[in-house]
């Protein structure tokens, strides 16, 4: 019978997680219908601090789109169990959080990041007809509530006694984010390699083309180097991979030693109450830093607080999401009729700037009270503020007046009040350390290996094609510089077409007199250091020696010569540079 009640329920919670889930996407980009629909499908402190979050999007002309992919792996869940007059259930799972937020319909960031998404559930304790009022326990008819519970007073619509989302949150799964960037570093590193060995392999099948038409020249050398590149750097990277895996199995182990649970230290405070519920805790006290988050003004946040926090709420403006990502509890005692908790908390807050959306971690410390007889005996999850005088509904953001008796209610009749927050800064993340001491292990051992490499006979041979190659282009850009063009030295002259090669280029201008051109541009040539080879009636050639001592150093490099023919051409002349060999053939590419 318990098995049965058990997956009924879950099953009921399955369908109730999918249909809260798409009417908070469709709040969260501001559909007004999704904003009732919330309302009855949450309890009402809960959906304070939904409306609050809302209001701080509309505010700030914020919408935001949310996909939430979930894993293949099923839930997790904690209960139904009995908690006071209701059962709670309390259902986690990883998702792949996406979040799209647009400003006025224009998308200004996107935030994608591994979470842990828990939703909390309160199933009223119905039993056909007969039901236990969620406020004392007494039990009566379902239909007798709506006129207010004989016990009590509280009053209830017939939906209140429907399953209702408690709590939900998104907490950043830092320790997957930082496996995955892990993970990411090693998919590049593997990638670099394919494309170094593919490297090797297209420039080794290129030079052996070229070699195979009798192309032996600049391109055949630079193809060698490439494929010489790849032959020595894609092993070194692929042995890489294997002292990743290595580091990635000790990183894991690391990580799971300094792995600590979201809630730390909870004996001390279990010790002191043994009815004490984290769960319960937890959940309203998340309700209440998300309001002190999101509210307009310190008087929003009265109600709870006895501390003043005119400051804190002035610096949150700007924030338009938050969760606890941990609690640690550091000291619990009892004065007097009251318990105090000390409890240091950090939290999530996702900041608009104005021009990009960011998250950013805040480290507090709060100080906590609550009587004792109100802790104890209230330990239960919080459906709704009923006004004790009257039983009817309190809305805290309205300062905690009820809105029937005009009564004011104290919030130290539901639970803890915040004495102290203290703001303690930025928290640190193990998580984060133990990844970054991770990439520079592997950095320093992928640098070790490409010095040795490097250090090589055959890295050496290769490092001395490479530099070969940037001195010949270092040569090639000085012979360049030798080259003087008619439109240099003469005016008047229209250039109509061009032709540019790594060894030759060729130019043609248009002109009145093309004989005196040749003339007058042939003595300019002289007077630049040319020498004469030839000339015919179409024309002339010059020559100037470029030696390549300079940049070269082997000492029986052959000598170059820069070749320039200037010609007769349709209504001008064409002039043509060519830098040929010992042999005077030209240099081939």
């Amino acid at each position: 019978m318990a098995t049965d009640f058990l997956n009924e329920a879950r099953r009921e919670i399955e369908g109730r997680t999918e249909d809260f889930y798409g009417e908070l996407k469709a709040f969260y980009q501001g559909n007004a219908k999704a904003e009732q629909t919330l309302m009855e499908q949450t309890t009402q402190p809960f959906w304070q601090s939904l409306r609050l979050s809302g209001k701080r999007l509309q505010q700030r002309d914020l919408t935001v789109d949310m996909e939430m992919q979930e894993s293949v792996r099923p839930a997790d869940y904690d209960g139904p169990k009995k908690d006071g007059y209701d059962y709670t259930c309390h259902r986690t799972k990883a998702v792949e959080m996406r979040r799209t937020y647009y400003r006025k319909g224009k998308k200004i960031a996107t935030l994608k990041t591994p979470e842990i998404v828990e939703a909390t559930f309160l199933k009223a304790d119905v039993q056909g007809d007969m039901a236990i009022c969620p406020n004392c326990g007494h039990e009566g008819k379902l239909s007798s509530y709506i006129d207010g519970c004989d016990a009590c007073g509280a009053k209830f619509l017939i939906n209140d006694f429907e399953t209702k989302v408690s709590g939900f949150s998104l907490e950043e799964n830092v320790r997957q984010k930082s496996i995955s960037n892990f993970i990411r570093a090693g998919v590049t590193v593997g990638i670099v390699a394919v494309a170094l060995a593919l490297l090797a392999i297209c420039a080794g099948g290129i030079m052996f083309l070229l070699l195979a038409l009798g192309r032996n020249g600049y391109n055949a050398v630079k193809a060698a180097a490439a494929m010489m590149l790849g032959i020595g750097f894609a092993p070194v990277f692929f042995q890489s991979l294997f002292f990743m895996a290595v580091i990635f199995v000790v990183m894991i182990v690391v990580m799971e030693k300094h792995r600590k649970p979201k809630i730390q230290d909870e004996p001390k405070v279990k010790a002191l109450i043994p009815q004490f519920s984290m769960s319960n805790f937890l959940q309203n006290l998340e309700y209440r830093l998300q309001m002190i988050h999101m509210a307009d003004t310190v008087e929003q946040v009265r109600f709870f607080t006895a501390c003043d926090l005119t400051g804190t709420v002035e610096r949150n403006q700007n924030v338009v999401d938050c969760c606890i990502c941990g609690v640690r509890f550091l000291e619990a005692k009892a004065v007097e009729d009251r318990y105090r908790l000390s409890v240091e908390v950090k939290m999530r807050l996702t900041q608009d700037t104005g021009s990009k959306i960011r998250n950013r971690y805040e480290k507090l410390r709060l100080e906590l009270e609550g009587r004792q007889e109100i802790v104890t005996q209230h330990g239960k999850a919080l459906r709704e503020y009923k006004c004790p005088n009257c039983g009817g509904s309190v809305d805290i953001l309205g300062g905690g007046v009820c809105d029937y008796c005009n009564a004011a209610v104290d919030y130290r009749n539901f639970g803890w009040i915040i004495t102290s927050y203290t703001n303690l800064g930025q928290p640190e993340n193990p998580y984060a350390k133990i990844l970054a001491a991770a990439l520079s292990i592997y950095g320093i051992i992928l640098a070790f290996s490409l010095v040795l490499m490097i250090c090589s006979k055959d890295g050496k041979e290769t490092l001395e094609i490479w530099q070969s190659i940037g001195r010949s282009s270092e040569y090639l850009k000085a012979v360049k510089q030798d080259i003087v063009y008619p439109d240099d030295v003469l005016e008047d002259l229209t250039e109509t077409d061009s032709e540019e090669g790594r060894f030759a280029s060729a130019k043609t201008y248009t002109c009145g007199d093309s004989e005196a051109v040749k003339e007058a541009y042939h003595e300019a040539l002289l007077e630049s250091g040319f020498i004469e080879l030839q000339q015919y009636p179409e024309g002339f050639i010059v020559y100037k020696i470029e030696d390549p001592s300079e940049y070269i150093a082997d000492e029986e490099e052959e000598m170059f010569y820069l070749v320039i023919c200037a010609e007769n051409a349709p209504e001008g002349i064409t002039v043509t540079a060519t830098l040929v060999d010992e042999n005077w053939e030209p240099v081939q590419e």
